[in-house]
């Protein structure tokens, strides 16, 4: 079966998407319920469109079209937690109990973690999109639509190199910037390498980066890996511009938005990126669907378009085998393979990690902007992570 809907989405509110039945109309127990959560508001509010984007393109890709799913309903409530997670997780609690057979959607890994338990109590079936490597293996019932941590950092340090170099880390004191300096220790440590000389933590809200740019230059390093999501990102690497730490060290970071490019400056250049995704970087008929779909509605379509994507497709490889049986949906996803928007994926029947192409990028001028531009893809066995225990 295929999973369809003609959503009109709006970050709030439900949509009700009617299917015609595969030889009979469905009926109200039938009908598959899905919850969209969302960082709608706040700093991850950019990240939350580019889902919400992906996810429609994802949608109308896997449905062809038809608003059909074997003669199901398919009802869509997207909320906003505004980045809260005591709000999420209430949110959670009252689309699970109006039906909810999915959970999905959250960037904030501090949010998927709060509601990883959730899925295991009540048995829905939850695919956060946050980095955070602690999601893969939380629970029988969560699933992993993005790439984690240890991929992101296994992307450039691959690429790189780190043996015999000098590895110090620039990260936001968030869930994000922890798990990644946890990761990063352990990445290193698998690798036979020294821990980073020293690990510089930036405070959530921080609006003058300058004394942290000094503190990184002191550290001298020849590699740096920064872990920066949402605002400030720009200008942190602008302070490290300034103080000459990017022509002195190889950094490493995620690529930025395509409407931070311009706030980077000259720093956009001299960066080494990992990305998850970005159009075009890969060639394929998912990777058009996405980008036509995301333009179609209206969406941006950036790195965690693809998660959204993603998402649908998981969303109609579990509906498709398990119908409305949570049970045999989760079965269905376990070592699951498929094509998705940059290449293979396959869902990691051990711990449901995510494994899947990685991105080296670098920005490059074109005029009097920037584009990203591919430097290497690495197979997911490349970047794939030890396995959770």
């Amino acid at each position: 079966m295929r999973l369809t809907t003609t959503v009109a989405l709006g970050i709030t509110g439900a949509t009700l998407v009617s299917a015609a039945g595969c030889s009979t109309a469905s009926s109200a127990d039938d009908t598959i319920k899905v919850g969209v959560i969302q960082e709608a508001t706040g700093s991850y509010a950019n990240y939350a469109k580019q889902f919400t984007a992906g996810f429609k393109a994802g949608l109308d890709h896997v449905t062809k079209g038809t608003g059909k799913l074997g003669g199901r309903k398919v009802e869509v409530t997207y909320v906003d937690s505004g980045g809260g997670a005591a709000k999420a997780i209430s949110q959670a609690k009252e689309l699970i109990g109006k039906g909810a057979k999915f959970i999905v959607g959250p960037v904030d890994s501090g949010i998927g973690l709060q509601l990883a338990p959730l899925a295991q109590q009540n048995k829905v079936v939850f695919i956060p999109s946050g980095s955070t490597d602690k999601l893969t293996g939380a629970n029988d019932y969560t699933f992993r639509a993005s790439m984690q941590t240890w991929q992101q950092i296994a992307t450039t340090a691959n690429y790189l190199g780190l043996k015999g170099k000098r590895v110090v880390l620039l990260g936001q004191d968030s869930t994000f910037g922890q798990t990644y300096g946890q990761t990063l220790n352990a990445y290193l440590e698998k690798e036979g390498l020294p821990k980073p000389a020293a690990s510089i933590s930036v405070p959530m809200g921080a609006q003058d980066f300058t004394p942290f740019a000094i503190k990184v230059k002191s550290a001298r390093p020849d590699v740096l890996f920064v872990a920066f999501a949402g605002t400030g990102k720009a200008q942190m690497f602008q302070a490290l511009d300034e103080q000459g730490v990017l022509d002195s060290a190889k950094a490493t970071a995620e690529l930025p938005l395509t409407g931070e490019y311009a706030a980077f400056g000259h720093s956009a250049g001299k960066i080494v990126y990992y990305a998850r995704y970005f159009p075009g970087a890969v060639n394929s008929a998912e990777d058009t669907a996405l980008i036509d779909g995301a333009k179609k509605n209206g969406g941006p379509n950036e790195q965690i378009s693809v998660n959204g994507f993603t998402t649908a497709q998981m969303i109609d490889r579990a509906v498709g085998q398990g119908g409305t049986d949570v049970g045999k949906m989760t079965t269905a996803l376990e070592g699951w393979k498929f094509t998705g928007p940059k290449g293979d994926f396959e869902i990691r029947a051990s711990d449901h990690a995510m494994l899947q192409p990685m991105l080296v990028a670098k920005l490059v001028k074109d005029g009097a902007s920037w584009k990203p531009e591919l430097v290497k893809a690495l197979g997911p066995n490349d970047t794939a992570p030890s396995a959770a225990k």
